[in-house]
């Protein structure tokens, strides 16, 4: 950008500064990402050679040889702990340093937001819609209201931003069948099928599942016999339709093919707007 004068100057661009910025995010999320898959990999192995040893631990012999074997090896587990442990301690300080990532990148959004504002008209504003909010305080709310009801239902929202931007490959299109089984999980619960069909908000079908629960009339149970506040429940069910248009957005995920990389942020983010709002009037903790 340029003044009136047209005074050149002589300061780097932000978009350069901003693609190097991305460059060093971007390797340095493939490095954690490999060496996730690498801890995640080792765990699994060691959970599955446990019972082995148990077993051998609980196992009788005269013979000495196989006693020095049992020995030896234990020996040698040991000095792998030990490893590990120093593992451990020298990635704690890292641990820490990469906690400043965070409010560097919120100031960086909040500059972009605040200088937007004040260009040009012609200037294409700056939109944050794309952007999918994790770690806030109404998140965590979220997922510990959401333990109230299952504590799978819990992992598995606390998954959906594991998967967003702790992985390399199509994270959207995994993010996306995670909040889609949210959904589902979270109206399984507030409204069993067996409930609904017992109230006046189901309606028997035709065809030949007569027995089917809509989800509608699931989202209509759960609100009204759920929601302790009136004003709200009546808000919850007249967003029905939305809500479930953009279910079907979601669904989209499970098709082959490309994925439209923004429909699917948006996406994400009205999905996890509905699902905060839904156990915000829930008032499941205070």
């Amino acid at each position: 950008m340029k003044d009136d004068q047209d005074i050149s100057r002589d300061n780097e661009r932000p978009e350069e500064i901003i693609d190097e910025i991305e460059n060093i995010l971007d390797s340095l999320h493939t490095e954690l990402t490999n060496d996730a898959i690498e801890v995640g990999q080792a765990k699994d192995s060691f959970k599955a050679i446990r019972f082995v040893w148990e077993n051998l631990g609980n196992a009788s012999t005269s013979d000495a040889d196989i006693v020095d074997i049992y020995s030896t090896g234990t020996s040698a587990l040991s000095s792998i702990r030990d490893d590990y442990k120093s593992i451990a301690q020298k990635y704690s300080p890292l641990h820490g340093l990469m906690g400043t990532i965070s409010s560097s990148t919120n100031s960086a959004v909040n500059i972009t937001s605040s200088t937007s504002s004040f260009v040009l008209s012609n200037i294409v504003a700056f939109d944050s819609d794309w952007l999918v909010p994790v770690a806030t305080s109404q998140r965590e709310k979220t997922k510990e209201s959401l333990k109230m009801l299952s504590t799978d239902l819990a992992d598995t929202y606390d998954a959906i931003w594991e998967v967003l931007y702790g992985t390399r490959k199509n994270p959207e299109r995994g993010s996306l069948y995670l909040i889609r089984q949210v959904f589902d999980h979270l109206f399984g619960v507030l409204a069993p099928d067996n409930e609904v069909r017992a109230s006046q908000f189901w309606h028997p079908k035709g065809g030949n599942e007569p027995n089917q629960v809509a989800r509608q009339e699931r989202i209509e149970y759960a609100a009204y016999t759920k929601v302790k506040n009136k004003t709200a429940a009546k808000r919850l069910v007249a967003s029905t339709k939305h809500m479930l248009d953009v279910y079907k957005t979601l669904n989209k995920a499970h098709k082959r093919g490309k994925l439209d990389l923004t429909q699917a942020r948006i996406s994400l983010k009205e999905m996890q707007a509905i699902i905060e709002d839904w156990v915000q009037s829930l008032s499941l903790i205070d």
